[in-house]
C-alpha cells in the first residue's frame, strides 16, 4: 500500500494474515478436526464422506474457521496415512458406520494434545 506525500511515494506496512488453504492447516486445525471426528464417533453419530453426515458439512458447521476444502484434504491425507478409516460405531445398541480414528489416529491426537500442554 503506497501513500503519496507531495511528489514522493512512501510504502506503508499493513498487517496481513494468510488465507487458510490446502497445506496451511495449523496444528490447532488438525487437532480440532480429529477431536470432532473422534467425539462424533464415540457418541454414536460418526461422520461419513457423503450424505447427511458428510464430514465437510458437519465440520464447517461445528468448528469455527474450518473450510470445506481444508477438511476434504485433511481427511484424504488422514485416510491415506491410516489415521482415519471407515468403522462401525456401537452406541446404546445402535450400529452406525462412519469415520473413526485408528490406533495411529489416537496416537496422533494424543501427540497433538501433548504439544498444547507443553506450550
Amino acid at each position: 500500500m503506497a501513500r503519496q506525500f507531495g511528489s514522493e511515494e512512501i510504502g506503508v506496512l499493513v498487517p496481513w494474515a494468510p488465507d487458510t488453504t490446502v497445506g496451511m492447516a495449523t496444528q490447532a486445525d488438525k487437532k480440532s478436526l480429529l477431536n470432532f471426528i473422534n467425539t462424533r464417533f464415540e457418541k454414536g453419530e460418526p461422520v461419513t464422506t457423503k450424505g447427511k453426515r458428510d464430514v465437510k458439512k458437519m465440520a464447517v458447521k461445528g468448528i469455527k474457521g474450518m473450510k470445506a476444502k481444508m477438511v476434504r484434504d485433511l481427511v484424504r491425507s488422514y485416510r491415506k496415512d491410516g489415521v482415519l478409516d471407515l468403522m462401525r460405531s456401537f452406541y446404546k445398541g445402535e450400529r452406525k458406520s462412519g469415520l473413526g480414528l485408528t490406533e495411529k489416529g489416537q496416537k496422533l491426537l494424543k501427540s497433538l494434545d501433548s504439544e498444547d500442554s507443553t506450550k
